[in-house]
């Protein structure tokens, strides 16, 4: 395959409407986040089809509040920025591999 021929994966940081709420709670950095769901999805969706039409294919990461905690805790991270980065990575990792 060249690089012409190459497809890139994204992963994308997706939450449920119902977990929103329990998401502010617990990120470090909940301050960034929009104040309500539907102005968060409006923004991730815009992110999600820059990338799709970017040539990207894009996996959404579900973020479990619960799930997501204990993640944290067991690799010794903050519920931030770089923690979702790190699991989406994994999440979408794991989903391509899936896959194959």
């Amino acid at each position: 395959m060249t690089a012409a021929q190459s497809v890139t994966t994204v992963g994308l940081t997706w939450y449920y409407r119902g977990d929103y709420k329990r998401v502010l709670e617990i990120m470090a950095d909940a301050d960034t986040f929009p104040p309500t769901y539907d102005m968060w999805v409006r923004t991730a969706e815009a992110a999600e089809e820059h990338a799709r039409k970017s040539g990207r294919i894009v996996v959404r990461a579900m973020i479990d509040p619960q799930t997501f905690v204990s993640w944290c805790k067991s690799r010794g991270m903050e519920a931030n920025a770089q923690a979702r980065i790190a699991y989406t990575n994994e999440e979408a990792h794991r989903a391509v591999t899936a896959r194959r």
